[in-house]
């Protein structure tokens, strides 16, 4: 998964996030499931506030499994410094 991270104007509040997996991921079914998995993943996870995060799934999403999404979404969030010390 890739990542695009936006600084709200004006805004502080809690981090949103957003999920896009493509239509060539798959049809509905599999969207669903992968959107559902980079959800869990991505919610046990403090946040700095204020900002807009987008996960874009790639293709090769579909040959990993719930621990190797969660990996990768730990580690964009780590190096784009938006996990929360606190």
């Amino acid at each position: 998964a890739a990542s695009d991270v936006y600084k709200r104007q004006g805004e502080s509040g809690e981090s949103r996030l957003g999920f896009v997996v493509s239509k060539r991921i798959g049809g509905a079914v599999v969207r669903n499931k992968f959107k559902r998995r980079l959800r869990e993943s991505a919610v046990s996870i403090s946040l700095v506030d204020g900002m807009d995060i987008v996960f874009i799934a790639k293709q090769g999403i579909l040959k990993s499994d719930f621990n190797q999404i969660s990996s990768s979404v730990h580690k964009l969030l780590d190096n784009a410094n938006l996990i929360s010390i606190e």
